[in-house]
């Protein structure tokens, strides 16, 4: 290489690198939640004060997703509804178990639910004879339908997110009797 090659050669590394630097301030926070199978489901991406939330579908694309949805009865409506159907089931053995699970759901741009992931088990295991994950799951499949946007998006995401917690003990909260329990989630 002669001097100006050298010149030119050193003065693109530095642009590249003064730009790498500049790219690498603007991300503040970075965290990947996992599952209880350590696979990853969602990465939450803070860039100069705005949170951005990304999901790991399970054929392996990542796509940002909005958590502006909501249960169509709040937040209070849906553990009234997953506490009805749970209390209510065939096979409810009135045992308490004292656990909970954290979730998450993932809906398409009608929220429509397209998967749900257990993200910890809290006092219980997988291998238990109650299938508690197997059944967290069919309750919230069952919320199917029943969740609405809660603002308009200047630019609407094709997919959606919401997490929480799923409480396996009894609570002292008078079961509302204005949701339908379907005997086939037992």
């Amino acid at each position: 290489m002669t001097g100006w090659g050298i010149k030119y050669a050193f003065l693109i590394l530095m642009i590249c690198l003064i730009n790498i630097n500049l790219k690498s301030q603007d991300l503040e926070y970075n965290k990947v939640i996992r599952d209880v199978d350590s696979l990853p489901v969602f990465r939450i991406d803070t860039v100069k004060n705005q949170v951005r939330i990304y999901y790991y579908s399970r054929n392996d694309s990542i796509v940002e997703v909005s958590t502006n949805l909501n249960f169509i009865k709040g937040y209070r409506g849906l553990s009234e509804y997953c506490d009805s159907v749970y209390y209510n089931r065939n096979n409810y053995d009135h045992l308490e178990h004292n656990a909970l699970a954290l979730y998450a759901i993932y809906f398409d741009e009608r929220l429509n639910i397209e998967d749900i992931r257990i993200l910890k088990r809290i006092g219980y295991e997988a291998n238990t004879k109650y299938l508690f994950d197997d059944l967290i799951k069919k309750i919230l499949f069952s919320t199917n339908g029943k969740w609405i946007k809660t603002i308009s998006e200047v630019f609407p995401r094709n997919y959606y997110h919401h997490h929480h917690k799923f409480p396996l003990v009894a609570r002292n909260l008078l079961i509302s009797e204005q949701f339908a329990i379907s005997p086939d989630l037992a």
